[in-house]
């Protein structure tokens, strides 16, 4: 990976996104781009920011800390996608400003309680499972009353949900997981964030309706080993 890398795949995925908005007719304000950059140096973000990338995504809170550190000079949207411990909720509540990943209240209620009342609401999405999926996350048909108790807590915007679909090469398929995840939202009052569509399937989330795309190899190519460490 180099600089140059950067910036040629970040001109080919904006011109590509742009035509698959037209396609779809979407336009550019629908469709947010967070680049996942776990794994990645921050060097490799400061990178990806020259280039106008502003909404950066993280799953592992330590390599997120050292990444903020380093790059607080940045006006960066640090998104949390990752799982949640409880002992990491108080940095998470008062450092990122969107938590992509809630399946428990437990985490929600420590988050509402830690967040800093100087500071603007905690934007959170549940992360949710279809029918016969078991992966991170709540069952779709838990959605409804786990949405109440989150707009219980007033320190916390609850804005939609995260997904991810199971594997698969088909367009079809992925597009129809998340048409369904689309109408469970529906129903819900104040949800206007959908989180789905990473680097092998965006078009089929674009199409369906997404709201943020979250891609990592498409923007920086595979993972160096280790964190933050610059190359």
């Amino acid at each position: 990976m180099s600089y140059e890398s950067i910036d040629r795949n970040l001109k080919h995925l904006q011109k590509n996104i742009g035509a698959l908005q037209s396609k779809y007719r979407r336009t550019k304000e629908e469709v947010a781009l967070i680049a996942v950059s776990k794994g990645q140096s921050a060097i490799y973000i400061r990178k990806a920011y020259t280039l106008g990338v502003r909404k950066f995504g993280e799953n592992y809170l330590q390599e997120a800390k050292d990444k903020q550190s380093e790059l607080g000079d940045l006006e960066i949207e640090w998104h949390f996608i990752g799982a949640i411990q409880s002992n990491k909720t108080a940095y998470i509540a008062n450092n990122f400003s969107w938590v992509h990943s809630l399946e428990r209240l437990k985490i929600a209620r420590r988050l509402n309680e830690q967040r800093r009342k100087d500071m603007p609401q905690l934007n959170v999405l549940i992360q949710i499972n279809l029918p016969g999926e078991s992966k991170s996350g709540i069952q779709s048909d838990e959605l409804t009353e786990f949405s109440k108790e989150i707009l219980k807590l007033e320190n916390l915007r609850l804005r939609g949900v995260m997904y991810f679909p199971p594997k698969t090469d088909s367009f079809d398929e992925a597009r129809a997981k998340y048409l369904k995840v689309i109408n469970l939202t529906k129903s819900i009052k104040h949800m206007d964030t959908l989180s789905m569509g990473t680097s092998s399937d965006y078009e089929a989330a674009i199409a369906a309706g997404t709201t943020m795309i979250r891609l990592g190899t498409t923007i920086f190519g595979p993972r160096v080993q280790g964190h933050g460490v610059n190359l």
